[in-house]
């Protein structure tokens, strides 16, 4: 019975476990996916009167966004050799009624492809990337969607929980 159990421990530890994310925004709403399971997200919108009191705050927030303790322990994640895999494919359609504005925007997209893909590679090991840019000219619309697979086992997790705090 102890064998049984072992093995049964060493298998959840050792086989990796997937969680798929998608978000899909589409025709102005907005819809988030885990799995195949549609999640609800509500936002609530509330009316403020700005101030320059208030807009300053606001600008403090910004700057300061993370606290330090949340700061060092991401760059120590970051720069850990064994972080989670991750495969990501980012579907973009959009279009003006300018067909030169579409144009423009093509190219300053694709630029962001780059910038997009160290930002996820900062914190994930990314094995598979795939950006995709549809311009439709002299067409209004804006569709996006983003498919997320992260895959980890709970090895993986304990040593890089263990490298964070310890080291």
């Amino acid at each position: 019975m102890l064998y049984i159990f072992v093995v049964v421990f060493l298998i959840i530890l050792l086989v990796p476990i997937r969680i798929k994310l998608t978000v899909i925004y589409k025709d102005g709403k907005l819809h988030v996916y885990l799995f195949s399971k549609e999640l609800n997200i509500k936002t609530k919108t509330a009316e403020q009167k700005v101030s320059v009191n208030t807009a300053k705050k606001v600008h403090f927030k910004l700057i300061n966004f993370l606290p330090d303790k949340l700061r060092k322990i991401i760059y120590k994640a970051s720069n850990n050799k064994h972080k989670l895999n991750a495969k990501l494919k980012f579907q973009l359609d959009y279009g003006f009624e300018d067909a030169a504005l579409t144009g423009i925007f093509f190219g300053v997209l694709n630029g962001l492809s780059g910038f997009v893909y160290k930002q996820f590679q900062f914190l994930l090991k990314i094995n598979r990337y795939e950006f995709n840019i549809v311009p439709h000219f002299n067409e209004v619309m804006f569709n996006f969607s983003a498919n997320c697979i992260i895959s980890f086992n709970l090895v993986k997790i304990i040593y890089m929980l263990i490298s964070i705090y310890v080291f």
